[in-house]
């Protein structure tokens, strides 16, 4: 009884700390790619969207592969919550506070040494910041909380040879891969955590694990081809041959292990490697990997074992982001903190036993056993403070983006968005700077340019606009490029050409309703009132919230002395916030 209260102190302990940790991220804005996955996504406003979710993978904003475990419990909070950043990420926080008590109990399941120490080392790892402080990374939390039930449960139905938990197992896994698909690995790493806490364990013993390989093939499929039909993972950046792909995964390990080790720093993105062929540096990774694991396996049977296994599982948990199959965040680098959350999980345990150990031998030598916990306590002290420090930069953006360029300088994607930062706040020469980096660098300068065309365009440089829009166009021509450059030549007067462009970008998207509302526009300049009523109508059917459509259809209707049409439509606009036409025309 009197290891009660001190149980109860434990868990709330491991629980509060992340809490207090990331307090930092209660009062943060939402980030980068936050607004495709949550708050400007139609289908977490729509009554209907749980079954837009679970039964329309494709109906995904173009972001979302099928996971609908996760994008259900954006759904839930949109509808309780209308968007509010600070539930947003206290939800985040409190998911990976009871992931870090899962692994403890899982730990103490299976007597494996310091196992609060392990969950606390989970909870304050500055690795694990970006998985909880970027909300959109949330499928990193939920699919955590499945993933390591389903360890558990698997684990212990190989001990126990109970079927019900091999079903849970199952289902588990199942929930796992359909809250982030790159779990996918699970079953391989089902057999190392097998091996190491069950000894003997025999190759036929992994038959069981057939359905689990049948599920992971699945999903496997699903997210490559998310990847290249949704999220667009093809073209110029993704040429790579299988050998520079091979050297690529052997670097990324040895990153990974380093950051793990020595957390510092820790960047929202890395820079992009360029890896030679010719010479013979850029093989030392990948044949230190090969050397290492012969090694072990040649000592196998006395002090490799653990290691060997606590490699294999984090080797294996990483493959599908070593760079073999084509992902869209390595068109601005290959390697990420919140790819490494879960991999990251059989290192933690294998660097913490160990650390534990060297712990217990320096008190033990000393003849102090309060050392260790002093030790061990300035060990999550650190980590803490590093981890209080790296939630900061997620306050807003332009935290974000000016401590990446801070520390990947040769992050293009950051001064791209610096960039929009300082168009938007009309600081045009800092814009102009950050935008010219990448397109000197020629990667990631389609959206560049069409960044700077926009740039020029608010500081009414029209002809330079134009030709920005233009080379964006020449590499893809997307719809949005077409209006942007219709818009420019429809403040120089050229209407025709205006209407032209504005065609082809309804040609390419029907269903975009700025091409229909500006051809509406151009159509009126060129006397064509018919088309210009029809396209104006067609932009408010596809977006009922466009009052700038609403001020346009009145305005042609007053001048063709529909007073009463033109009124309706400026009192929807009023209604949307702007009443400067309802006010001076109707009464």
């Amino acid at each position: 009884m009197k290891s009660l209260p001190w149980n109860a102190f434990r868990w709330l302990f491991i629980l509060i700390v992340p809490v207090l940790l990331y307090a930092p991220t209660y009062d943060a804005e939402y980030i980068f790619d936050d607004g495709l996955f949550f708050t400007t996504d139609p289908v977490m406003t729509d009554p209907q969207g749980l079954a837009r979710i679970w039964w329309n993978p494709t109906d995904n904003n173009g972001a979302w592969p099928y996971i609908p475990i996760t994008r259900t419990t954006f759904w839930i909070e949109a509808q309780l919550t209308e968007f509010s950043p600070a539930v947003s990420h206290g939800i985040n926080v409190l998911l990976h506070g009871v992931a870090a008590i899962l692994l403890w109990q899982a730990l103490v399941c299976f007597r494996v040494r310091y196992a609060w120490f392990l969950g606390l080392l989970f909870a304050v790892h500055p690795v694990y910041v970006q998985s909880v402080a970027w909300v959109a990374e949330r499928k990193n939390g939920v699919s955590g909380l499945f993933y390591i039930l389903a360890l558990w449960s698997y684990v212990y139905f190989d001990q126990q040879r109970e079927k019900r938990w091999y079903v849970a197992a199952l289902l588990l896994f199942i929930a796992a891969l359909l809250s982030k698909t790159s779990t996918i690995m699970f079953p391989v790493v089902a057999i190392f955590a097998c091996v190491w806490l069950r000894p003997p364990w025999k190759p036929k013993d992994a038959l069981w694990l057939i359905p689990f390989f049948g599920v992971a093939l699945i999903a496997a499929y699903s997210r490559v081809w998310f990847e290249v039909n949704s999220f667009g993972a093809q073209g110029s950046l993704y040429t790579h041959g299988f050998l520079e792909r091979l050297l690529i995964a052997g670097h990324i390990p040895f990153f990974y292990l380093s950051k793990f080790v020595v957390p510092f720093p820790l960047a929202f993105t890395y820079e992009r490697w360029s890896i030679p062929q010719d010479t013979l540096a850029s093989y030392v990774p990948l044949l230190s990997i090969g050397l290492v694991a012969a090694v072990l396996i040649w000592k196998y049977r006395t002090w490799g074992r653990s290691s060997f296994l606590a490699l294999g599982a984090f080797l294996v948990a990483l493959f599908p982001v070593l760079g073999f199959f084509n992902n869209s965040w390595t068109q601005y680098s290959f390697v990420s903190d919140h790819w490494v959350h879960l991999p990251s999980l059989s290192i933690l345990i294998a660097v913490g036993i160990g650390l534990g150990d060297f712990v217990q031998k320096i008190a033990v030598r000393h003849g102090r056993q309060t050392m260790a916990g002093v030790l061990g306590g300035g060990v999550i002290l650190t980590l803490g403070t590093l981890t209080w420090k790296q939630t900061h930069i997620y306050q807003d953006l332009e935290a974000l983006w000016l401590d990446t360029v801070a520390k990947t300088p040769s992050s293009l994607l950051a001064h791209n968005n610096l960039g929009v930062i300082y168009a938007s706040r009309q600081e045009y020469e800092k814009a102009l700077h950050s935008f010219n980096i990448v397109i000197e660098n020629r990667f990631g300068g389609l959206d560049a340019y069409n960044n700077r065309g926009i740039l020029h365009f608010q500081m009414q440089q029209y002809d330079r606009a134009i030709a920005d829009f233009t080379t964006a166009i020449q590499v893809n021509p997307a719809p949005q490029y077409w209006v942007n450059r219709g818009k420019a030549y429809l403040f120089l007067g050229q209407n025709e050409t205006a209407y032209q462009d504005f065609s082809l970008a309804i040609q390419v998207d029907p269903q975009l309703p700025t091409a229909f509302y500006y051809r509406g526009l151009a159509a009126y300049e060129l006397q064509n009132i018919p088309q210009a009523e029809q396209d104006l109508s067609r932009s408010l059917e596809l977006q009922p919230d466009f009052r700038d459509a609403y001020n346009a259809r009145g305005e042609l209707y007053r001048n063709f002395q529909r007073l009463d049409l033109a009124c309706r439509d400026w009192k929807q606009a009023c209604q949307l916030g702007d009443c400067g036409y309802a006010q001076q025309h109707c009464r």
